[in-house]
């Protein structure tokens, strides 16, 4: 035998080498990020511990992967019965133990605490405010409970079917078009009333023997916390559970054994042809796998964009992609959109035409590479943000997708786009319309006609090659006014150089807010935490009331039509830069108040500000004929409905104010020019003002707000108009009458009260914490007790200029005949003791944990920073910090809350706004 040559051998040990890299390479598992905490017990329960959860609050999840589509005809609306029965009591915190323990740690169901079913998953979490390890370790106890020690009492259950039936009674969901022709169609998750009110104990209790085991539960602990304590304190807390293994690891129907073709399909907006071609799902967490879920998404964007661009075709919109309705189940979903006068038969046809030339030509190398970079500029711009992993590791948990960074999205993108070729696809293209289908259409349609049915549809499909005339595909790219480009495609807004103001002060309110305070007046508050909305705000003391009557209504309208030009741009200039960078203006004026923003993202901060600057200084007045006919095109299309529950609440509330309907009227350059003056009083009154800057800022953002936003000259209010409207004062107990376009009722009971000396903010916050006590006393009676309602609602307010103190607590009631026994229990039962300033110190306790958890929880929330903490600002002359808030919150006693619950809750002296048809 002849030996083999030493050139000869070492060729053959490189291709073995590269071989067996490009194995190794595809078997590669995915690496989980570092800064994620993974593990599984020996009792088979997982858990996570997750980074950069929202500034000042923890989230708790509890997580099982049981949702609806496991229940069987039988059992359906178990699982989300099950859910309601959580909070209803465990072996460590039976009875009302569960909902009292959450309250006195200040949480409120449906706010800071609650529970959800989906198809596929239960999930349930509880929200509390950080650096509070009592708080954290009393919750994580309660959540180990609810893994297998519910106690899911007879009584209970009972009370709880009339919570869950008017639950039913809001939701008419029909349940996903993916189960159409399964023992699931129509399935919603809830069941029936009839359903409902069959289930017993014992179902409930089997439901959640079966399906909480450890194996199918995991927990995620999301925000800032001592890592290695958490760990420890889990570890030994879930390692007790009993290590139950269930085998239900198929316990969600297979839909990829049979075709089914349906016309009993319905879409109110358009006639649909969907063909969805089914295949068995598979986890994310190689290389290799990656791969091939990134072969499938280029697959489904190549197929779309031929299917849109074919000449001459029936299609009007096409939607291509992978879906997962269910786990286990993975679909490539094709619904296609009817032009007038489109028939199905022509669509299929169409469809089919687009396959067979792809499968005889193959892809393009060239739109392949088109879509691999598109995608690469997604992950690239996503990666400039801040990661929330929440959502990935629940994928892990329920389908084995490994959470991955953005940055290594980019990574293994790169990595396999310079080796996927026309070959990559062939069989998938080949073979894909072989799978079983659902196939879906609506035979009342004008698309439909006689003839197409499942036979005809099948035939088809299976018939695709014997599309004779197909030409080889010329790739054109999809046209989409919103493409992705990449942050060096960005526009440079042009903009004269700027003097920038000079600081005075620099103050911080938090860990991630403060305050600049400038020479001339100007205050910018800047919240760089992370996850904040980019925008910036101008949040005013001024409103309406700030204008002559006759100009409100009409003002109100054209202001949006002002600032469309600036700086050098034209209006179309201006609306093509803003829509390039992707920035939004909004402005609302209140009775009493003004705000316009600017939204953008974080790629473009410096470009936002300066168009800011622009729009602020901006001197171009709108034409007066265009501002007329646009307002004649608005009353044409637009039917104009005061809402009276705002208004009479405003009345109330000393807030209201008269604002005559918009009519149709000409509008003269005199008319521009007042409206004009108007509108750069609004916006340039910037010593009544706070300007608000936030998002995922730049380092330099102090220096680009001195330049663009200091550099603003105010200018003084001066309309001379500041109208006010003295508080609606009731003599007697009133029910004012609302029309409301809903089956349901709502009423809301609201009281008010004069003080002879200012309101302060600590009287602001007793009001909001005697709403919050109105809040738990109805759910105790309306809700636990009689199962009347089932939503919940309850406000406090202070107005300042009126020394005005408010509460408003309110209802939804589903069915109509419990709307007076409703009220009766209101009055004969929830309000008597209110009234007369009864209060457990207990109670009083609760109340301050709820105004603490509130007010340190939600801190850095976007919407409360951005518009009422500046609010408060402007009205108490303050801004407050974190730490102010509890302070304040500290020095309410028992005696401050009976006080000024004793006058408020005037059993003498409220109005009910009862809305209902």
């Amino acid at each position: 035998m002849r030996l083999m040559s030493k050139r000869l051998f070492d060729r053959v040990a490189v291709v073995l080498y590269l071989m067996m890299f490009s194995i190794n390479l595809s078997s590669q598992q995915l690496p989980i990020p570092s800064n994620i905490i993974h593990k599984q017990l020996d009792n088979g329960f997982s858990y996570y511990i997750l980074p950069n959860g929202e500034p000042g609050k923890i989230g708790l999840y509890l997580f099982s992967d049981t949702g609806s589509y496991v229940e069987k005809r039988e059992e359906r609306g178990v699982a989300h019965f099950l859910e309601h029965m959580v909070f209803k009591g465990s072996k460590n915190f039976p009875g009302n133990k569960t909902a009292d323990t959450l309250e006195s740690l200040g949480l409120r169901i449906g706010r800071d605490y609650n529970g959800s079913v989906n198809d596929i998953f239960t999930e349930y979490r509880v929200f509390i405010p950080e650096n509070n390890k009592v708080t954290l370790e009393k919750t994580l106890r309660m959540m180990n409970d609810w893994c297998f020690n519910l106690q899911m009492d007879a009584n209970d259950l009972e009370v709880e079917k009339k919570v869950v039936i008017e639950e039913i009674k809001l939701r008419s969901s029909g349940g996903t078009p993916f189960v159409i022709g399964t023992y699931l169609e129509g399935h919603n998750g809830l069941g029936t009333a009839e359903q409902i009110n069959s289930v017993t104990a014992k179902d409930v209790k089997d439901f959640y023997k079966k399906y909480y085991t450890t194996d199918q539960l995991a927990l995620v602990v999301h925000g800032k916390v001592d890592e290695k304590n958490i760990i420890r304190y889990i570890d030994k807390l879930f390692g007790e559970l009993p290590g139950t293994i269930a085998d239900n690891r198929n316990k969600y129907l297979d839909l990829s054994k049979e075709t089914i073709v349906s016309g009993e399909y319905k879409n109110k907006r358009a006639d649909m042809l969907v063909l969805g071609f089914k295949t068995r799902d598979f986890p994310v967490n190689t290389v290799a796998s990656f791969k091939k879920d990134f072969i499938y998404k280029v697959f489904c964007e190549m197929l779309s964009n031929r299917l849109s661009k074919l000449p001459d075709s029936d299609i009007k919109k096409v939607t291509a992609n992978t879906a997962v309705p269910f786990t286990g189940n993975l679909w490539f979903n094709f619904r296609l959109e009817a032009k007038e006068g489109a028939s199905y038969k022509t669509m299929l046809d169409n469809f089919n035409f687009v396959i067979a030339q792809a499968r005889r030509f193959g892809f393009l190398q060239e739109e392949i590479d088109y879509y691999v970079n598109d995608f690469l500029k997604r992950y690239k711009r996503l990666a400039t943000r801040s990661e929330d992993y929440l959502g990935d590791v629940k994928k892990h948990f329920l389908k084995g997708d490994v959470p991955l960074s953005l940055i290594d999205k980019v990574k293994y993108t790169q990595q396999i786009s310079n080796e996927i070729s026309p070959e990559d696809f062939s069989d998938l293209l080949n073979h894909f319309t072989e799978y079983n289908k659902t196939i879906l259409f609506d035979n009342t349609a004008k698309a439909f006609e006689d003839g197409f049915d499942e036979s005809y549809i099948l035939a088809s499909l299976r018939h695709i090659e014997k599309n004779a005339k197909v030409m080889p595909y010329k790739f054109s790219e999809p046209s989409s006014q919103f493409a992705i480009g990449s942050t060096n495609d960005l526009p440079e807004v042009e903009i004269e150089d700027k003097e920038a103001g000079k600081i005075k002060k620099k103050v911080k309110l938090g860990d991630y807010l403060y305050v600049l305070k400038y020479d001339n007046g100007i205050k910018v508050v800047v919240n760089n935490a992370p996850k904040s909305d980019t925008q910036i705000k101008i949040v005013s003391k001024h409103g309406l009331n700030n204008i002559p009557q006759e100009d409100r209504a009409l003002f109100k309208y054209v202001v949006d039509h002002f600032d469309e030009k600036f700086g050098v741009y034209s209006e179309k200039g201006a609306r093509d830069l803003r829509r390039r960078l992707r920035i939004y203006k909004d402005v609302e004026f209140g009775n009493y108040n003004y705000e316009l923003s600017l939204k953008g993202n974080n790629n473009n901060f410096s470009q936002l500000i300066k168009i800011f600057n622009l729009i602020i200084t901006n001197n171009s007045k709108p034409e007066a004929g265009e501002l007329s006919e646009s307002l004649k095109r608005y009353l044409k299309r637009v039917t104009q409905n005061k809402d009276e529950y705002d208004q009479y609440s405003n009345y109330i509330l000393g807030k209201g104010l008269e604002v005559p309907a918009l009519t149709s009227q000409p509008i003269d350059d005199a008319i521009v020019a007042r409206f004009f003056e108007y509108n750069n009083m609004f916006k340039r009154s910037l010593k009544d003002a706070y300007v608000y800057v936030g998002g995922e800022l730049p380092e330099n953002v102090d220096d680009l707000i001195s330049t663009y936003i200091a550099s603003i000259e105010p200018v003084r209010f001066n309309t001379s108009v500041n109208e006010k409207a003295s508080p609606l004062f009731i003599e007697k107990p009133t029910v004012k009458e609302i029309a409301w376009g809903k089956t349901s009722a709502k009423s809301s009971f609201m009281f008010s009260n004069v003080k002879d000396k200012p309101v302060s903010f600590k009287d602001k916050l007793i009001s909001e914490g005697i709403a919050e006590y109105g809040y738990k006393r109805m759910f105790q009676i309306l809700r636990k007790k009689y199962g009347f309602v089932y939503s919940l609602g309850a406000s406090g307010y202070a107005n300042v200029s009126q020394n005005l103190s408010a509460v408003s607590i309110r209802y939804i009631v589903e069915d109509k005949t419990n709307v007076d026994a409703a009220q009766r229990a209101m009055l004969e039962e929830v309000l008597p003791s209110m009234s007369e300033g009864i209060l457990s110190e207990h109670d009083a306790l609760v109340i301050k944990a709820l105004l603490e958890k509130d007010y340190v929880s939600s801190f850095y929330e976007t919407d409360r920073v951005s518009s009422d903490y500046l609010k408060w600002g402007l009205d108490y002359g303050e801004l407050y910090t974190m730490q102010d808030f509890q302070k304040i919150i500290r020095t309410i006693t028992e005696e401050d809350i009976e006080d000024q619950m004793r006058r408020l809750i005037n059993p003498d002296n409220y109005i009910i706004l009862l809305q209902q048809k």
